[in-house]
């Protein structure tokens, strides 16, 4: 017999808006390398690490 639980966050406005902008973040993070995989055809996780540090110069706003 398998038990489910179910359950319902109820976030306030700040956390909203900080889920969002975590949401959003990721998704350019991943849109990003995907297309340079697209492009490159490999890339590795280790070469996609290092360039993330440096993509935080360029994009400060993903640090928040």
């Amino acid at each position: 017999m398998y038990k489910a639980y179910k359950f319902r966050m109820y976030p306030s406005d700040e956390q909203t808006n900080l889920i969002h902008k975590t949401f959003g973040c990721y998704r350019f993070i991943y849109n990003y390398f995907l297309s340079k995989c697209m492009e490159n055809k490999i890339m590795k996780a280790f070469d996609m690490c290092s360039e993330l540090k440096e993509m935080y110069a360029d994009y400060p706003w993903l640090k928040e």
